[in-house]
């Protein structure tokens, strides 16, 4: 009898080895995922600011309300209502700014600290206003970073820019079409027809029609004036200063933000530094150490502009008045001037 109680307990024994064996297995496998890099498995991004009626509708259709540290992904189109904002902090340190009736799908999104070339940041705006200001993905590999509109497609040397998609004739003085200044940085705005650089203080636009994109005109740069204004409202730049770090009228990747991933990324940057051209002189203009001065023209950032229609400059201690641009942002008095304040 008690032979064959252990004949029977070992036939239970070898039966359960392989159940066992299995829950070893995903119990190994379980772990080595916690260990492997979090980009792998990080979400896009996060909601890291919101005001007013902004909603996420996700991959599987399901849409809702969204609240500050709610997560946003691959595949989600995220819309703002009327009179309403938000801001994402995304995983590399990127930030996407929505303003009024922006709608915005975040085609994908994939952040590897160790493998530059596999990251990418591909977005569609298909209506309304957004400020991107780029993170490690653009920093690492310019190439893995695109914004796609209905009219034109923008590429980046490491940015912080402003576009807005025109769908209607709603706006005065602006057709239905894509309209995009630079901050900070610079882009490459393109169609099927050809592309045009764009530098801070510039801007360009395309229309439905085809064709090359061109200099926006000194009517149309009103659309910066009535958006930072919004933004100024809004006090969204208080929301940027602690996501990002200063750059001229911009902003820039702070890796500190990125937490262990952030010393990986500032040892990349110390080892590819950016490179700054000068820019070729333009009529009116003189190139002195450090960039290129301009008169005053209707390429102004949408902060500058606004300061100016409200009698103040915008992030700046003085007033703006009479006399040239430097980059930067930085007003000055004209050498050649008899002119008093």
């Amino acid at each position: 009898m008690l032979s064959d109680g252990m004949n029977h307990n070992n036939a239970l024994a070898m039966r359960s080895a392989p159940v066992l064996m299995r829950n070893l297995l995903r119990m190994l496998l379980l772990g080595l995922s916690l260990l492997a890099p979090s980009a792998a498995f990080a979400v896009a991004g996060k909601v890291a600011a919101v005001n007013g009626q902004i909603t996420v509708a996700h991959a599987s259709g399901v849409a809702q309300a969204v609240k500050v540290g709610d997560a946003v992904d691959k595949g989600d189109t995220v819309s703002a209502g009327p009179n309403s904002w938000a801001v994402l902090s995304m995983q590399d340190g990127a930030s996407l700014t929505l303003r009024p009736n922006a709608k915005l799908r975040i085609d994908d999104y994939v952040f590897d600290v160790d493998n530059p070339k596999n990251g990418r940041s591909w977005l569609t705006l298909t209506q309304g206003a957004l400020r991107s200001i780029t993170g490690a993905i653009g920093r690492m590999n310019k190439d893995s970073y695109k914004l796609v509109t209905p009219t034109a497609t923008i590429g980046i040397r490491g940015t912080d820019y402003d576009v807005d998609v025109v769908t209607d004739n709603s706006q005065p003085g602006l057709e239905p079409g894509t309209y995009h200044t630079v901050n900070a940085g610079g882009t490459t705005l393109k169609t099927q027809q050809g592309d045009i650089d764009v530098a801070p203080k510039q801007t360009a636009w395309t229309s439905t029609k085809p064709a090359k994109p061109r200099r926006m005109t000194r009517q149309q740069t009103s659309v910066w004036s009535d958006i930072g204004k919004f933004d100024l409202s809004q006090k969204i730049s208080s929301v940027w200063d602690g996501l990002h770090a200063r750059s001229g009228d911009g902003y820039t990747l702070d890796p500190d933000k990125l937490g262990n991933d952030g010393p990986k990324v500032r040892r990349y940057m110390k080892a590819h530094p950016e490179n700054p051209t000068r820019r070729r002189a333009r009529a009116g203009g003189k190139e002195v150490s450090g960039g290129l001065r301009q008169t005053p023209a209707p390429e102004m950032s949408a902060l500058d502009m606004a300061g100016r229609k409200a009698g103040q400059e915008a992030d700046m201690s003085q007033k703006l008045q009479h006399g040239q641009w430097a980059p930067g942002g930085r007003y000055f008095k004209p050498a050649n001037t008899d002119a008093k304040h």
